[in-house]
């Protein structure tokens, strides 16, 4: 590729004048070696034969890795060293009948998703592109707006309770998570109800015959039987009927239903709480155990710059997409002043308290 002082001139560019005002040339980069350059914290899925590489476009003469024309494969450092942003598009490969469209317009960050589907069904030829929801499939399949009185009202109303008494259970938690915080303010945290409760009794064996150190341990009990259970193993426990008194005993009958939805909300109301009373949190739940401590590895310097960690869950659908996250266990770090809704109140009407 080769430039002029007064014009533009690809003399080897792979793309016409018409584009040259954002993008001018193109190389190609090891996959595994560009998601490892950037970091972009994504589960990496295993190299597919044709999908090895990624394509790189360059906007500008400026952003060239060298003066020649750069078609040729190079390393992900040598194709990045002129760029001053990189923006990443992940696409599945092996969709067959799929085109990507790179159109010069004002800046988005949205990726517009536009197919041939019809009402009902899969994908028909004979009917226009449509834009469609990011988790539309191939089948025509897409997730379905949360019902209102089903979903989001009942969702409300527990909301409303939980904030309710969210300043007073703030007040009954500090003095537990004072006594069983680490030097480095931070404690693990489960929940679970009386149903699922053997779970929680297998967990406790297994680190008790290893030997293994559970007093950082705060059980969120949802009701007042799994309470008295986790007072007779002598465990940090805590109950609040105020936030939990309506969460049903009974274990949930398979993914997805009812309860088990009650209680990934009680899983989210645990963490709240724990973090706004400013300290550091490892989420697990109850049907795993330890082969050692974990708290020493997530509170090492190696890990000091993350303020939340997960697995990778292995789903690959739509709605899940990019991160897959699985919240089985995760570390969240406190990175920032936490304060009561009462404070936030005290802030916005600049009201000086004691």
């Amino acid at each position: 590729m080769t430039t002029s002082s007064s014009s533009f001139s690809f003399v080897n560019s792979p793309f016409p004048e018409s584009t040259s005002n954002f993008v001018v040339d193109y190389t190609t980069v090891d996959r595994m070696e560009l998601n490892a350059l950037l970091d972009m914290g994504i589960p990496t899925d295993p190299t597919k034969k044709g999908a090895e590489d990624a394509v790189i476009l360059y906007s500008g003469t400026k952003s060239l890795p060298s003066s020649t024309s750069t078609t040729t494969r190079l390393t992900a450092t040598e194709a990045t060293k002129n760029c001053h942003t990189v923006k990443v598009i992940l696409t599945e490969p092996a969709k067959q009948g799929e085109c990507l469209a790179l159109m010069p317009q004002w800046e988005s960050y949205h990726i517009h998703k536009f197919m041939r589907l019809p009402d009902y069904g899969g994908i028909d030829m004979k009917i226009p592109l449509r834009p469609v929801s990011r988790t539309a499939d191939q089948k025509g399949r897409e997730a379905g707006i949360p019902d209102y009185r089903l979903n989001t009202a009942p969702s409300y109303k527990a909301l409303v309770d939980y904030l309710g008494a969210l300043d007073d259970t703030l007040v009954e938690l500090q003095p537990l998570l004072r006594t069983i915080a680490t030097p480095k303010k931070s404690v693990i945290v489960s929940v679970v109800n009386y149903g699922q409760a053997v779970l929680f009794e297998n967990f406790l064996c297994n680190a008790r015959s290893k030997g293994l150190d559970t007093s950082h341990l705060l059980l969120f009990a949802t009701d007042e039987k799994t309470y008295k259970l986790a007072m007779e193993y002598g465990v940090t426990v805590y109950y609040n009927e105020a936030i939990f008194g309506d969460l049903p005993e009974n274990a949930a009958g398979r993914f997805g239903d009812r309860i088990f939805s009650r209680m990934m909300m009680a899983k989210v109301y645990c963490v709240h709480l724990v973090i706004s009373c400013g300290y550091n949190v490892l989420f697990q739940d109850v049907d795993m155990v330890w082969y050692r401590d974990p708290l020493p590895f997530l509170e090492s310097r190696e890990l000091s710059e993350w303020d939340m960690i997960f697995q990778d869950d292995g789903a690959r659908a739509n709605r899940f997409a990019p991160y897959s996250p699985n919240t089985g266990t995760f570390p969240t770090r406190i990175s920032c002043t936490v304060i009561t809704r009462r404070e936030a109140a005290v802030a916005r009407n600049h009201v000086l308290v004691p």
